[in-house]
């Protein structure tokens, strides 16, 4: 059983992953898309590479599979 203690520790751990997520994406699309495709391909490959990883770790937190 989650405590609720557990629980306000994990959204607030998923809200601090979301909003990464959401500036490195911010990042990649709209006004930032020019800057972002003018980057070097492995950089461009770094920044989606962590997009992913943030997404997978705030699945995993939010599925009790990672603990925070």
């Amino acid at each position: 059983m989650t405590r609720p203690n557990d629980l306000v520790m994990r959204l607030s751990t998923i809200g601090h992953e979301a909003e990464m997520l959401l500036a490195l994406l911010t990042m990649c699309t709209g006004e930032g898309f020019d800057q972002f495709s003018s980057m070097a391909e492995h950089l461009q490959h770094a920044a989606l590479t962590a997009a992913t990883d943030l997404a997978s770790r705030i699945n995993r937190i939010a599925d009790g599979v990672e603990h925070v």
